[in-house]
This record gives C-alpha cells, sequence and structure tokens, in this order.
C-alpha cells in the first residue's frame, strides 16, 4: 500500500518504523497473544519552498475610498429622500386654501370680536388657545394688539 501525504513532515530525510510486536492479555479467554505491527518505510521527498509560498496578498489592502460601499450608502440615501417626499406629499393638495369655508369665515371677520365669533363657531379654540387669549384681550379688555397680524397668522394655520 502506497500513501501520500500532502502535508508537512517535520523529517528532512526519509525512515523507517520498526515493525514492533506487544504482548496482550484477553480478559474474555483468558490467555495471552501477540500484537505485530509491520515496519513502515516513510520516503520523503524535497519540494522547493517557492512553490509552496502563494503570490497573492492576503488580507487584500485596503483602498481609501470603498466605492462599492459608498455607493451602497448613496442608494439608501435616495430612497430615504425619496420616502420622505412621498410621505410629505401625502397631505399635499393642490387645492387653495381661499376655498375653504373656515378660510372664508375667519377673511370675513373685520373686527376682532367677529373673528373671535368665528374661532368659536368653527370649534378652533384648542388649536388657536394663544390667540383666542389675545382676542379676549381686545375685546374685554380694550388692549392694544395688531388685529391684522393676528389674522394672518391665524389664516397661515386654517
Amino acid at each position: 500500500i502506497k500513501r501520500e501525504y500532502i502535508y508537512a513532515l517535520s523529517a528532512k530525510e526519509s525512515f523507517t518504523i520498526p515493525k514492533i510486536a506487544l504482548k496482550a492479555f484477553s480478559p474474555t479467554s483468558h490467555h495471552y497473544y501477540t500484537l505485530s505491527v509491520p515496519a513502515h518505510h516513510i520516503t520523503v521527498q524535497h519540494i522547493d519552498a517557492t512553490k509552496l509560498l502563494d503570490e497573492e496578498e492576503s488580507p487584500q489592502p485596503h483602498h481609501l475610498i470603498n466605492f462599492s460601499t459608498l455607493k451602497q450608502y448613496a442608494i439608501y440615501i435616495i430612497l430615504f429622500i425619496m420616502g420622505y417626499i412621498t410621505a410629505k406629499m401625502q397631505n399635499f393638495s393642490f387645492k387653495r386654501k381661499e376655498k375653504s369655508p373656515a378660510y372664508r369665515n375667519i377673511q370675513a371677520a373685520d373686527t376682532p370680536k367677529r373673528l373671535l365669533m368665528a374661532l368659536i363657531n368653527l370649534q378652533l379654540e384648542q388649536k388657536f388657545a394663544k390667540e383666542m387669549k389675545l382676542l379676549e384681550e381686545m375685546v374685554y379688555n380694550n388692549a392694544q394688539h395688531n388685529f391684522q397680524k393676528l389674522k394672518k397668522t391665524i389664516l397661515k394655520e386654517v
């Protein structure tokens, strides 16, 4: 039987493993016997060391910029921006705000009292609590606030 071992051995020259005879005892049959291992001759062939070395650099040298990763991040950013724009477009309407009845009622109010009543009738007290307080001060306490500026802020929110 010829066997070839393709891994490195520590031997530099060919050698022989001598025949070995071992005395053994069988507990089941209660008698002695001899185990023998035949001699093995091992031939070592010398291989040129340059054939064992590879030409490839491992690990691979890193480039300053990894373009595949950069491309992947660019795709992620583009997808995020497109999703963000799509989400923002969900609430966008091409209708003008002037056509809504709430906008027309607030725009028609020419005094602080009428504007206050319009906000109450439209049930917008919670949304414009700060503006309602200023309007109440103007109506009931004769406070001097800029009515037109207050009306414009309300119209922008409606």
